[in-house]
């Protein structure tokens, strides 16, 4: 019976919050790029991912006892997710929000991908500045990397690191950095 490897959203800001260097962050990173769930062959995966099969099965390891990873019979098909436009990317911060509006989404370089909430003045002021990190207006400011770039996902309150809607916004963006 084969097993596949399913991402969880926990990993989202446990491993991407900087560039991937550790065995499991780049193993998060490579399994976050594949639009179907990865068949676990542990020799074809750490050949994937450019690692020997002790760093891949240590890497696994600390993915899965961090709840970033888990093990499934059935594998799974998120290709829809990686569907990256500009409504869909603001479904997924109104969703990641909740009832909390001042949501925005911008790249290292100050444009603004999306947002939730905001008045455009406030979208464009943050944006440029988000690269400096948290400030008073926008407390919560979370680096992703994706993709060997850096987005900044900024809030007005705290983000719900277990929403669903992380995992499928991370996964819209590489779709839009492929």
């Amino acid at each position: 019976m084969t097993r596949y490897l399913e991402l969880q959203v926990q990993g989202v800001l446990a491993w991407l919050d900087q560039p991937p260097t550790s065995p499991a962050q780049r193993v998060f990173s490579g399994l976050l790029h594949l639009p179907r769930s990865a068949p676990l062959v542990a020799a074809t995966l750490a050949e994937q991912f450019g690692l020997g099969l002790e760093d891949f099965s240590r890497a696994l390891f600390e993915l899965n006892r961090s709840r970033s990873l888990r093990v499934t019979e059935q594998a799974y098909d998120h290709s829809a997710q990686f569907r990256a436009d500009f409504s869909l990317l603001c479904e997924d911060l109104r969703e990641l929000g909740a009832d909390q509006p001042g949501l925005l989404l911008a790249t290292a370089d100050g444009l603004c991908l999306a947002q939730h909430g905001l008045p455009e003045e406030s979208c464009i002021r943050q944006a440029a500045l988000c690269h400096r990190g948290p400030s008073q207006e926008f407390p919560c400011m979370i680096p992703l990397h994706v993709g060997g770039h850096t987005l900044h996902l900024c809030s007005t309150q705290d983000i719900d690191p277990s929403s669903a809607a992380l995992l499928r916004l991370t996964r819209r963006l590489i779709g839009l950095h492929a």
